[in-house]
Order: structure tokens, then C-alpha cells, then sequence
């Protein structure tokens, strides 16, 4: 009994070590999104109202510009992103476009007009990092040049596209649009529609008893949301279809360069008074089911207080180190993740996973916070560089000749840190064959 019981324990803190790390790994949107998935099944846990979407800060920008100058959006306005470290204005925009080309190659083969698949288009750089639209049509008509009626009429055909759940405007809606392409799902749509917070609870036999239905059938019909979907715009990766929101905000203060988290996207986490009273309840599982969620939301506080204080003294240590770059645009240092870890006392793989997704602003635009750790040879020449590798080819297996991944591991192991194309550059410059043609000497 109590063997089960410490391996039960080691189990709980190796699964929340597990959530810790994922946590870390998150970048602005997603640690708002989880907070707020996991508000919508903790009572006792409030948060702050989501910062607007990234177009509507666009929105609200350009309303200060017209009220500044009385300049507004028109017709050119390209709410695409089209390549390249992003301007500070445009840190909102698309920084990959698969999805949207995704939806651009269903365009193609639909009986539509010229005018109603750029109105589509242009709803698809609108989406989120889910794939939700969530701004209001009314809103986008000031913005968009067309009509409401033609915005609704386009925001329709967006829905019917892959994949099923665009263009939705909350999670209610994206499931909904999910479960009507669905046979036999009325059940289903009746509880994503009024009892989503009821099935989070897993309160079956209520649901059941009300709508008058077999348990049995809600639970099949509870087993179909499952499923689905919630974020269908995250299917062809990360950042597909969605927005470049910076982690850090860097800015200049008295002559010195200060890095700090952008609350603009960070919300603060509560706990809700009313709840947290009913630990006093007379009931016992009221008073479990209390202190159960309590436990959790404390939990995640201290796990997103520890990401934003790692963050910002990982953010403190590249802007000290980076200021040559930050003063001219130019010139960014080599550093390596090793170095910064051993900087913070940490280990190598919390700062991989820290940087990992998360971008900085700066006076010179939006960059991957993992640009501002470029790898070097700055204390090794490139001719020492290419005798080591001269060495390492003289010296393999000639039946299995080194690949360039494989020379820039070796080089790696030996401390010096070159990419895969560096390194066939150098041996292309020494006039040694790849791989496969020393093999072919052979």
C-alpha cells in the first residue's frame, strides 16, 4: 500500500513537470488561451478580459491616427504579412500563410466571383492563431471596402471551408460548425449550445434528466465533442494562420535599453471570493471540490509566475548583451543557449524551451527572441574550422562517409556551434566531395 502510494505521488509530480515545461513553452497567445480554457472548467479562477485581437489593435490604431491626421483604412490596406523581421506596426500581421493559402486554393475551384474571394481572403488574415474571427462583421465593414451584407455573405462561405471550425467567432460556434457537417448530431449541438460548463463538470445524469434524454445518449453525444476540434487553425502548425504577438517589449529609458513582459497580451489570474467562501461549506464534497480547484488554480499562478520571471531574466541578459544591435540595427553577438543557462544557473533545456515561439519588439521591429542568440565561431577562426573538418573527412569510415549533418555535430560536440550550410560551404570551399561522391572514390 504504501509502495502504490509513492509511486501514485512520483506519478503527480512528474505530470505536473510535464505541464511545468509546456507551460515555459508557450508563447503570449497560447498561455491566454490555456488560462482560459482552464477558467472555463475552475469557478474559482478569474482573469482578466482577453486582450482584443491583434486586428482590433489595428483598429483602434488606425482610429488614433485618423483622429491624429484624418487619414483611414482604404482600399490598399494589406492586412497580409509579406515576409521578413516584421515593423513595429505590423507585429499583428500574418507571419506564415499556410492556412490562408489552404483557403486560397479552395477559392480557386469555387463558382464565385473575383470580388468575393478577396472579401474571403482578406476575412482568412483576420483569423486568429485558432482560426476564429472575433471580431464583429459591422466592425470589419469600416475597414473592409464592401458592404456588411457582402462581409456576412463571404464570413459564410470562409465557414463552409477546410478546415471545419473557421471562421467561427468563440469555441461555442467553432464545435457547432464541426458537428452540422456531422450526421445525426442534434444532440451534440444542443450540448455544445447550453451545457458546455455542465459537461466540463461531467454532470450527465442532470443534463440527462433535463433534456429528457438517456444517459447513455448524452455520453455518446459528450464523446463526439470530445472529438472535435477546438483550434482548427493550429493544424498546419504554430503560427499558421495567425499573429506574431511580441513576448517582450524593449524599450530605451534614460539612455538604457529595458526589456519588459507586454502586458498589452499577459492577463492577471484571481481567485473568485464567492468560491473560495465555500470551503466553510457544511457539505463535504462541496468543501473537496472546492479545495481540489483551489489547489489547481494556486498551482497554475505560481507555474505562470515562474514563465514571466524566467522570460524577463532571460529577455534582461540578451538586451544587455545585444546593446550594439539595439544601437545600430547591426552586429548581433554570437551567444549560445548554454551560456545564458549558466548565466540564470539553469538547465540548457529551460532556456530552449523558454524562447521557444516567443518574439521581442524592439526600435528596429519584431524579432524570435532566439535571433538574439545567433551562433558563432567567434573565438575559432574558419580556417581552424575547416582544418578540424579536413581531419574529421581524412578519418571516417570510407564505406560510410560523414554526411555534412553528421560534421556539424562532430564540430558540435567539440564545442563549436555551425550549421549544417556552413558547413558544406567550407567544404565545397576546400574542394571536398559530399558524402555520396567520397563514397563514390571509394
Amino acid at each position: 500500500m504504501g509502495l502504490e502510494l509513492k509511486v501514485e505521488q512520483k506519478q503527480r509530480v512528474y505530470q505536473k513537470q510535464i505541464e511545468q515545461a509546456r507551460i515555459l513553452q508557450m508563447n503570449a497567445q497560447e498561455i491566454a488561451v490555456y488560462i482560459q480554457e482552464v477558467a472555463l472548467e475552475n469557478p474559482l479562477i478569474e482573469v482578466e478580459e482577453l486582450a482584443e485581437a491583434p486586428l482590433e489593435e489595428l483598429v483602434r490604431e488606425d482610429m488614433r491616427k485618423s483622429d491624429e491626421t484624418g487619414v483611414t483604412a482604404s482600399e490598399d490596406t494589406d492586412w497580409s504579412y509579406a515576409g521578413g523581421h516584421q515593423l513595429l506596426e505590423d507585429w499583428w500581421t500574418l507571419q506564415e500563410e499556410s492556412l490562408v493559402d489552404i483557403i486560397h486554393q479552395q477559392l480557386l475551384t469555387m463558382p464565385i466571383g473575383e470580388k468575393e474571394k478577396k472579401i474571403v481572403e482578406k476575412l482568412a488574415g483576420s483569423l486568429d492563431s485558432r482560426g476564429y474571427l472575433e471580431i464583429s462583421v459591422k466592425k470589419l465593414a469600416e475597414y473592409i471596402p464592401c458592404s456588411v451584407r457582402e462581409l456576412r455573405s463571404a464570413l459564410e462561405i470562409l465557414k463552409s471551408l477546410e478546415p471545419a471550425g473557421i471562421g467561427a467567432a468563440d469555441l461555442k460556434e467553432c464545435l457547432i460548425l464541426q458537428l452540422k457537417r456531422q450526421k445525426d448530431s442534434r444532440l451534440a449541438i444542443t450540448l455544445v449550445k447550453n451545457y458546455l460548463e455542465d459537461l466540463s463538470k461531467h454532470k450527465i445524469s442532470a443534463i440527462a434528466k433535463e433534456l429528457g434524454e438517456e444517459e447513455a445518449a448524452v455520453r455518446d453525444a459528450f464523446s463526439r465533442i470530445r472529438t472535435l476540434n477546438p483550434k482548427p487553425g493550429r493544424i498546419y502548425g504554430r503560427n499558421t494562420g495567425g499573429y506574431v504577438i511580441p513576448d517582450i517589449i524593449v524599450s530605451k529609458e534614460h539612455g538604457k535599453y529595458i526589456a519588459e513582459l507586454n502586458e498589452a497580451v499577459y492577463r492577471e489570474l484571481r481567485l473568485n471570493e464567492f468560491y473560495v467562501k465555500l470551503r466553510d461549506s457544511k457539505e463535504a464534497e462541496v468543501r473537496e471540490y472546492i479545495m481540489q480547484k483551489q489547489a489547481q488554480a494556486e498551482w497554475l499562478r505560481a507555474c505562470i509566475e515562474q514563465r514571466s520571471h524566467t522570460l524577463q531574466r532571460i529577455a534582461d541578459i540578451l538586451v544587455d548583451f545585444q546593446r550594439m544591435f539595439l544601437d545600430s540595427g547591426k552586429d548581433m553577438k554570437p551567444i549560445r543557449q548554454k551560456d545564458v543557462a549558466q548565466i540564470m544557473e539553469v538547465n540548457e533545456s529551460t532556456i530552449s524551451r523558454a524562447v521557444k515561439g516567443k518574439y521581442l519588439q524592439c526600435g528596429w521591429g519584431v524579432y524570435a527572441l532566439s535571433d538574439f542568440m545567433p551562433k558563432g565561431t567567434e573565438e575559432v577562426s574558419s580556417d581552424s574550422v575547416k582544418l578540424m573538418l579536413r581531419n574529421f573527412i581524412q578519418s571516417e569510415d570510407k564505406k560510410k562517409p560523414l554526411s555534412d549533418q553528421k560534421l556539424a555535430q562532430k564540430l558540435g560536440e567539440e564545442g563549436i556551434q555551425i550549421s549544417r550550410r556552413t558547413v558544406a560551404k567550407y567544404r565545397m570551399q576546400m574542394n571536398i566531395l559530399d558524402a555520396a561522391g567520397r563514397r563514390g572514390e571509394f
